[in-house]
């Protein structure tokens, strides 16, 4: 009986971390934090440095946003949950573009402040 109320008490823990992991970003071969999602993100404001992972896109009249995912097209373009980023250092992405449109093919970091649903950038790694 008391290694059933063991068994219950580690799983019920197991859970417990499980929850409060979710959403907290895995470290990469560099040894940093790969960030948030966009939609985690969405939902923050933070005075401190938080990472932000997703796919860039700049649109034609220079609005800048990470997103979650692309949507296939003639460019890509991102789906319905998008982040504004201003201060994005450019040139350290490799970028795509067509019909005046730029975005990454592969999720970028962008680490930065969150206010109002907007991340200003103070640093941005390509993947």
């Amino acid at each position: 009986m008391r290694l059933s109320s063991l068994r219950r008490c580690a799983v019920a823990l197991l859970a417990v971390v499980a929850i409060f992991s979710t959403g907290c970003g895995v470290s990469t071969e560099d040894g940093q934090s790969s960030g948030m999602g966009v939609e985690s993100a969405l939902g923050m404001q933070s005075s401190e440095s938080l990472t932000v992972t997703g796919f860039a896109v700049i649109f034609e009249n220079g609005e800048v946003v990470l997103a979650d995912e692309l949507v296939n097209g003639a460019p890509p373009e991102p789906d319905d949950i998008t982040m504004e980023v201003r201060g994005l250092d450019e040139d350290a992405v490799t970028w795509e573009s067509g019909n005046g449109v730029r975005w990454t093919e592969k999720p970028i970091r962008v680490t930065g402040t969150i206010s109002n649903g907007v991340l200003t950038a103070n640093a941005t790694k390509g993947e």
